[in-house]
């Protein structure tokens, strides 16, 4: 199965909910892979510890298949944000939750559904990010499945 892949980067994000909060990352972008056709449905995909956001193609002829596209972010300190000189960040719970915070928002202007996939650590990070806030789906999923381990 062919799937579009897109590579972007989500950028100029301030976390409005949050006094203080800088922009995302520090180009003040995210780096992001989107999969799958346009549609009005998406999967925001967050990988594990030593994840990227490359993972996210292994759900793609499922999800995609299905009419969902999917969003993978990586987290500081993961993926392209590994070696990005200008991104500082660590990942800690205090840098995550108001990036992803403001990708949601970022969907949420652009999807009318949204679901998630959050893999090991990430999992840990969405139920302290997300308490009061429903997903169409949520997938929670050990590393194990993806990685390979």
């Amino acid at each position: 199965m062919n799937i579009k892949t897109e590579f972007l980067r989500i950028g100029g994000i301030p976390d409005k909910a949050t006094p203080g909060c800088q922009n995302l990352a520090g180009s003040g972008s995210l780096p992001a892979v989107l999969y799958g056709e346009k549609s009005d449905r998406v999967y925001l995909y967050l990988h594990g510890k030593h994840g990227c956001k490359e993972e996210a193609a292994a759900l793609a002829p499922v999800l995609c298949g299905a009419g969902w596209q999917i969003l993978a972010v990586d987290l500081p300190e993961h993926g392209e944000r590994k070696n990005d000189p200008e991104d500082k960040k660590e990942c800690f719970p205090w840098t995550v939750i108001p990036e992803w915070k403001a990708v949601v928002r970022w969907l949420d202007e652009r999807y009318s559904r949204v679901a998630l996939c959050a893999v090991s650590v990430s999992a840990w990070f969405v139920m302290r990010t997300f308490r009061d806030r429903a997903f169409d789906h949520a997938l929670f999923t050990p590393p194990l499945r993806i990685c390979g381990w």
